[in-house]
């Protein structure tokens, strides 16, 4: 039996190590071709660094040097500049510190004999992390190299070139649109350049994703597959509500002409028409795509979730509910989200009109916070939004959310599909007044500005959609000026700034807008739903080809 320390440490280090493979080099040296378009990394500043330490959890226990957190985060305005400038130089350079690659691995007990190694395991998050780092890092290497390789002067085309210049471009563009989306948590940024090195251009990527999907190649179809979840998706939810389709649908259209029963394709054509305001064009595609197929359960539980939000912007709120029913029914990704969006759609009721199954919005909401869970350790961002919004159901006599499903339907870019309706509009902005009305009338109460702030910014919305600029901008300017009201609700703030900006965007201020737009981004944090928020000022301050920082600022910026 070993007792002493050292040698147990090795016993199990020696133990650990065999859960990493030593990758094989499968490529050699390849001649590269300079003119490639070079990696590009987010410019770091110091206020984002010295951000990141007063977001330290000071109940962690010290790493391998021995500081402990609290130590980090009180010398936050001291030590920001040094780790600034190491930062900087470890991405220049593409090395990272000796001392920074040592790490604490802490064996955890599993069961059996505690003299055996093989019955320890070691803290897993971490070192899943590494190895599942390391694959995307050997993956994006892969790709690279043979991008360089097909583009040197020694290359020669053989006769299924087109297939693996599709392969390539399907795995380039898939590499560099999973980069697009920006800088939100800094560590998370830093350890993936460290991992894939570098960055292309999100055009490189789109490009090279378009390459693939037109060409006559056996990859054509993901790369369309892939360029579709982007349009329809990822730029939707997360850019600034003004993006074009037509890509989408010209991309689309063959394949469907091709497979007119493909339950896939009929649901980026239902996706497709939703995004242009023809809400019931897409409940005739999704309904279509659950009719096509009965054994993928999960493909017909993303047509319930778009079908659940076409009848919400019909203000179809029975309707709306039913299919939330189905999902919290049926499917496991977010109970509490379910249940919480049951709630909200019959709260949306006359209290005097009966409710489905007798169920009571009150006592479905109070269900929301139980039915909380973790995936990878964290509850997702919109299962903490729901479960913080539904708390105040758990009073005895509980002050009613306003709006709730038409809150949701803002934090899922819903305004920029029902404004592309003018009589959508106009029913969203009606129902919005009432509840305002009630609120004003309403007795005074803990939640009354936040409610109140929360009106206002979907009113501005409506306003906005429907040409009414001055009113929309009086909406959201006094949603900030009121911010020092404002007790729970923080996500306001921020999110009114970022619409005064594009409604400013919209009038060609640009340079009114970005002032906004930084504030926006540096002056608010740890509330709900941040990184949504941040993601669309990013896009915001790209289209004006604005920096994120007004340091970084060389020269005026205008819409583009």
């Amino acid at each position: 039996m070993v007792v002493d320390d050292e040698e147990k440490a090795n016993i199990l280090n020696t133990f650990f190590s065999t859960v990493f493979t030593v990758e094989n080099e499968m490529l050699g040296e390849i001649p590269r071709n300079n003119e490639n378009p070079i990696l590009r990394v987010t410019n770091l500043t110091q206020e984002e660094v010295r951000n990141r330490l007063n977001k330290i959890k000071i109940d962690k226990s010290p790493g391998p040097d021995g500081i402990h957190p609290r130590v980090l985060r009180e010398l936050s305005n001291v030590i920001d500049k040094p780790l600034f400038l190491i930062f900087s130089d470890s991405i220049a350079t593409g090395s990272v510190p000796q001392d920074w690659r040592i790490a604490n691995v802490v064996p955890i007990f599993k069961k059996g004999s505690k003299s055996e190694p093989g019955n320890y395991r070691p803290d897993e998050n971490m070192i899943n992390f590494i190895k599942g780092g390391m694959k995307v890092r050997s993956s994006y290497v892969i790709y690279r190299e043979l991008n360089n390789f097909i583009q040197s002067n020694g290359f020669r085309k053989g006769e299924s070139h087109a297939h693996l210049q599709g392969g390539i471009s399907l795995g380039i563009g898939a590499f560099n649109l999973s980069g697009c989306v920006g800088f939100v948590v800094f560590i998370v940024l830093f350890l993936l350049l460290l991992l894939l090195e570098e960055l292309y251009p999100q055009e490189y990527g789109l490009s090279q994703l378009q390459e693939g999907a037109t060409s006559s190649n056996l990859r054509s179809l993901l790369c369309t597959m892939l360029l579709l979840c982007y349009y329809t998706f990822l730029s939707f939810i997360l850019g600034i509500g003004e993006e074009d389709v037509r890509e989408a649908d010209s991309l689309l259209q063959p394949y469907l002409s091709r497979y007119p029963k493909s339950a896939i394709f009929l649901f980026f054509a239902g996706r497709i028409e939703e995004i242009k305001g023809n809400i019931d064009q897409a409940i005739h595609w999704y309904e279509a795509g659950c009719s096509a197929q009965q054994s993928w359960k999960q493909f017909h539980h993303m047509c319930y979730w778009e079908l659940m939000w076409c009848f919400a912007y019909k203000g179809m709120w029975k309707m709306a509910y039913f299919y939330a029913d189905l999902l919290s029914k049926e499917n496991r990704w977010s109970k509490a989200m379910y249940m919480y969006m049951k709630a909200a759609f019959l709260s949306m009721l006359p209290p005097d009109e009966p409710r489905p199954f007798d169920e009571s919005e009150v006592e479905l909401f109070r269900l929301v916070p139980s039915l909380k869970q973790k995936i990878a350790g964290k509850s997702p961002p919109t299962e903490k939004y729901v479960i913080r919004k539904a708390r105040r159901y758990q009073a005895k006599d509980p002050v009613c959310l306003p709006v709730p499903a038409l809150e949701m339907m803002y934090l899922w870019n819903g305004f920029s599909v029902i404004g592309k309706d003018v009589q959508l509009t106009e029913d969203a902005l009606t129902t919005i007044c009432a509840a305002e009305n009630r609120l004003l009338q309403g007795p005074a109460n803990d939640y009354q500005d936040d409610d109140r702030c929360s009106i206002l910014l979907l009113k501005g919305l409506c306003l906005k959609h429907r040409g009414k600029l001055t009113q929309a901008e009086q909406c959201f300017t006094d949603i900030y000026q009121s911010e020092k009201k404002i007790k729970y609700d923080h996500h306001l703030v921020p999110n009114s700034l970022l619409e005064l900006s594009l409604l400013y965007m919209q009038q060609r201020r640009g340079e009114d807008a970005i002032p906004f737009l930084r504030r926006a981004k540096n002056n608010y944090k740890n509330y709900s739903m941040e990184s949504r928020t941040l993601f669309r000022v990013h896009a915001a301050l790209s289209k004006l080809k604005a920096p994120d920082s007004e340091e970084n600022s060389t020269d005026g910026a205008s819409v583009s």
